[in-house]
């Protein structure tokens, strides 16, 4: 999960917290946020 960017932490030992990156927001909860989807679309310019 934390080579996906599902996961971060600030160190190796240190607290996990939740995170999704801009790009998977489309495809993880589409319709939610319309500029992950602004995003990719500019992106693939």
């Amino acid at each position: 999960l934390l080579g996906a960017g599902l996961l971060l932490s600030d160190s190796p030992r240190g607290v996990v917290r939740f995170s999704v990156p801009m790009d998977a927001l489309r495809f993880l909860l589409p319709n939610l946020w319309p500029e992950a989807e602004a995003a990719a679309c500019r992106s693939n310019l």
